[in-house]
C-alpha cells in the first residue's frame, strides 16, 4: 500500500472517531532508529551488562553521548550484529 492510500484511508476514518490524529513520514527508515543500552538488552533479549560488555569489545557497534558519555546504538548495527554482518 502506497503513503498516498494510507493517507486517505486514514483521512476516511477521521471523522468516525478512530483516528484522531496520525502523522506519516515516509522518509523514516528504522535502520537509523536510535536505542539505548537498555533498549538493546530488551530487544536481544539479554542484560545491559552483556551490551556494555559487546560494546567494549567492539563486537557491537556503539557511540558515546554527552560528558555523561552514554552509550546510543543504531538499530541497524544492532541487527548486524544480531545476524553476523558486523
Amino acid at each position: 500500500m502506497s503513503t498516498s492510500q494510507i493517507s486517505e484511508k486514514i483521512k476516511g476514518m477521521e471523522g468516525s472517531g478512530v483516528v484522531r490524529r496520525a502523522k506519516i513520514y515516509p522518509e523514516h527508515n528504522d535502520e537509523h532508529e536510535i536505542m539505548t543500552a537498555g533498549e538493546v538488552g530488551s530487544f536481544l533479549k539479554v542484560s545491559v551488562g552483556a551490551v556494555r560488555r559487546w560494546t567494549r569489545a567492539g563486537t557491537l557497534i556503539g557511540h558515546r553521548l554527552g560528558g555523561r558519555g552514554d552509550w546510543r546504538y543504531l538499530k541497524k548495527d544492532v541487527t548486524d550484529f544480531l545476524f553476523g554482518s558486523n
